[in-house]
């Protein structure tokens, strides 16, 4: 099943990156999402966590992939997802193919990608995601700035070979210097929650780094809850029965 997920301008995506260059030519801040993007950001660098720890969120739980392994060891694959910001545990994409962002069937960029499988093979209505070089302090300051796509599918199980045609691109982000700062977490919020098994991240290039990618939605009810649903349903059926 693809996802048909549509821009909220109808812009193309040629358009959009297109935009995504002029944008960050004009924008004062260093994070500018596109015009046309089905999300925004929440204008805040950080804040940095010394300890590394991440905080709960869905990601947590899912299942890495990328194109390559990484740069070198450590940076690799687990790093996208593996509870601890840093350096050290972060991922470094090497290898880049040609990637197509609006399914018309040609290229619009060649690079590398990071991505999610959710746990689950039903989708979640995903409310915001974020992702950043290293969020526990001023480590280095590079492999940053560029334009990243964002992408979200509605594909069970989506994995590395997963066509480019089961993706849909929700929009653009363009971080102009890999300053301090620009290189820590940046969150950011759908403006309506979107279903999604996965989420890609199609970054500048070759040698760019993802310390952490973090995806939150709307909470599922807990079993518990649906099990009290479940005996007030029944307790009300008893009564309407007795009445």
């Amino acid at each position: 099943m693809k996802l048909r997920l549509q821009i909220s301008t109808q812009l193309s995506l040629l358009t959009l990156v297109c935009t995504v260059f002029i944008s960050a030519g004009v924008a004062s801040a260093a994070v500018t999402v596109a015009p046309g993007s089905s999300f925004t950001f929440d204008g805040v660098n950080g804040p940095l966590v010394e300890s590394g720890a991440v905080p709960p969120n869905l990601g947590l739980s899912a299942t890495p992939f990328a194109i390559d392994v990484g740069h070198n060891p450590p940076h690799s694959i687990p790093g996208l997802n593996d509870g601890v910001y840093g350096n050290a545990n972060s991922w470094i994409g090497v290898t880049t193919r040609a990637i197509d962002l609006d399914n018309n069937g040609s290229t619009d960029v060649t690079s590398t990608f990071a991505a999610l499988d959710l746990v689950g093979a039903s989708p979640h209505l995903i409310t915001s995601f974020a992702f950043g070089r290293s969020n526990r302090g001023d480590e280095f300051a590079d492999r940053t700035s560029g334009d990243y796509f964002v992408q979200l599918t509605t594909l069970a199980d989506p994995n590395v070979s997963t066509p480019d045609s089961d993706w849909a691109t929700i929009g653009g982000i363009n971080i102009s210097s890999s300053d301090f700062g620009d290189t820590y977490r940046h969150s950011f919020t759908l403006n309506a929650p979107a279903s999604a098994t996965g989420i890609r991240i199609v970054t500048p290039g070759a040698g760019t780094a993802i310390d952490e990618i973090e995806v939150t939605a709307v909470p599922e009810p807990s079993a518990a809850v649906l099990a009290l649903l479940g005996c007030l349903s029944f307790a009300f059926l008893r009564r309407r029965r007795r009445a």
